[in-house]
């Protein structure tokens, strides 16, 4: 964000919604290599590709897990659902925008918060009841 604003101005940063990109088209090496907006957006497909790939990889072994399966039966399934949900999701960017902003204080903190709680009193539990006990 420091870049962004050093090179576009905290009031355009502000208005953009995606400030990297007018900051990128700004980059001239030596009048020689302009035009690096595009190597920019590749490396951002392919980090998020990976991102996802990694993703999905953790659902797929989480539920393999989960309910005793192979995950090489998971992968169809998974897929598929991810596929439906991901077209149901948001029509346009602005709602794209508006379900991130609702999910960040409905969702995300049952993620990262309810749920680890409740799996760090299950293993403490869990290894309580578990452990040898002398005598």
């Amino acid at each position: 964000m420091a870049i962004n604003i050093s090179v576009l101005g905290a009031d355009i940063v502000e208005r953009s919604p995606l400030p990297l990109m007018p900051t990128i088209s700004k980059i001239s090496i030596s009048d020689f290599i302009q035009r690096v907006d595009i190597f920019v957006v590749m490396v951002l497909i392919i980090g998020v590709f990976f991102k996802v790939s990694v993703f999905f990889a953790a659902a797929l072994i989480g539920i393999s897990e989960l309910f005793n399966l192979p995950y090489r039966r998971m992968v169809y399934p998974v897929t598929l659902i991810i596929l439906f949900t991901s077209m149901l999701d948001a029509r346009s960017f602005t709602e794209h925008l508006n379900e991130g902003g609702r999910l960040l204080y409905a969702v995300y903190p049952l993620f990262m918060i309810v749920i680890p709680v409740i799996l760090i009193i299950v293993t403490a539990v869990r290894s309580y009841f578990s452990a040898p006990r002398p005598g």
